[in-house]
């Protein structure tokens, strides 16, 4: 919602840079994808720190030419090279503006432990991007879930989504602690309750906040306050703060692109783009907990297990979408959620078999005039 009748998160006036180039909507946030993708300091990072020996690389070459045999062999790209190629046409098309550079780094905050010791410093860190879904993506009566929900738990539809306590979110930090031996912890947190939930963590467990570094993006609470207008959604025309939560929202993923590992909800668009511009930054797959019961494949108003039979192949993860189709949401999708990819397998299934069995009676067909024709001839 950048661009056309639907661009109302960005407001061009708010940045001379765009005024004076004459840039609006997308393009005030965005260069065009021919451009030269900007270049980030954990990239330089990358850069500067990886020294790849001679061995290694040979031994790279092999594996890339291993995986493109396998890929011709099959006709078709193995599981990881589609989640690659879609986080790369992801990242490409996020190839950011100086106006989103600038106010990321304007607004982004690091709260780093006191009081470590010199031989904690030097261990390697392992970046965490943290989503915490608050405001309106809260449905479910303003009830905040004790306990991760489950893949085979029910679809979230908007009114029903539901949002979960905070500690539910450090039990699962505190796995990724746990698994990272000899590693310090640094946290991308992304939330519009950025202050209120660090300090929910401090009063929680001041020990393990103490241990974490911790990356905040510091927007005023006031860009937020649409829900206090009578607006109950952020695309309310009414609340006038769109400008600014486009913004936030753009340079929220950016920081969550920064994540090793991904925690957070892949029940929701706004963390499968943040999860997916980590993989194409990292250029592998990122590990990730998901509170809400998602995997990646799933739509946000799935049930997500119940649609795991439906889900046959990587086409299918990466590239479907209800609206894609022609056939009508089903009835009861306020109370299950959307089950349109089932009627859509099972409707492509059957236009499948049937092709296939009028193949085989015209091959069958094929095989006994044959046979009657050579019967014939002998005969003859």
């Amino acid at each position: 919602q950048f661009d056309g009748d639907l661009g109302i998160f960005t407001n061009h006036t708010l940045y001379p840079f765009c005024v004076a180039e004459g840039l609006t909507g997308k393009l005030c946030f965005f260069r065009p994808m021919n451009e030269a993708e900007d270049f980030d300091p954990m990239e330089a990072e990358a850069v500067r720190v990886v020294k790849i020996p001679s061995p290694t690389k040979y031994t790279i070459a092999k594996e890339i030419s291993r995986y493109q045999s396998i890929t011709n062999q099959n006709g078709m790209l193995p599981a990881l090279g589609h989640l690659l190629m879609f986080a790369h046409i992801v990242r490409i098309h996020f190839n950011r503006q100086s106006t989103i550079r600038d106010a990321y780094n304007k607004h982004l905050q690091t709260h780093r432990p006191r009081n470590v010791p010199k031989e904690v410093k030097q261990r390697r860190k392992l970046r965490v991007s943290l989503h915490i879904r608050r405001a309106d993506s809260c449905g479910n009566n303003g009830i905040y879930e004790k306990e991760a929900s489950p893949i085979d738990s029910n679809a979230q539809p908007t009114a029903t989504r539901k949002c979960y306590q905070t500690f539910v979110y450090m039990d699962a930090l505190k796995r990724v602690e746990s698994m990272a031996k000899d590693r310090t912890i640094e946290v991308y947190l992304s939330t519009d309750h950025a202050g209120s939930v660090l300090h929910e963590i401090q009063a929680e467990d001041a020990e393990f906040f103490e241990r974490i570094t911790w990356k905040v993006l510091n927007y005023g609470r006031d860009i937020f306050s649409y829900m206090g207008n009578d607006s109950l959604v952020i695309e309310d025309p009414t609340h006038g703060n769109h400008g600014a939560l486009g913004e936030s929202a753009v340079t929220d993923l950016w920081l969550l692109s920064h994540g090793q590992v991904f925690i957070g909800h892949l029940g929701s668009r706004f963390g499968k783009i943040g999860w997916l511009l980590a993989t194409a930054r990292y250029n592998s797959f990122v590990p990730f907990f998901s509170v809400d019961g998602h995997s990646y494949c799933c739509e946000i108003d799935e049930a997500c297990g119940e649609m795991i039979p439906y889900i046959r192949h990587m086409q299918d993860c990466m590239t479907y979408y209800f609206d894609g189709t022609d056939i009508e949401p089903n009835a009861d999708y306020w109370e299950v959620g959307t089950t349109v990819r089932r009627s859509f397998v099972e409707r492509e299934e059957a236009q499948m078999n049937k092709s296939a069995n009028k193949k085989k009676k015209k091959k069958k067909k094929k095989k006994k005039k044959k046979t009657t024709t050579t019967s014939e001839e002998m005969e003859q």
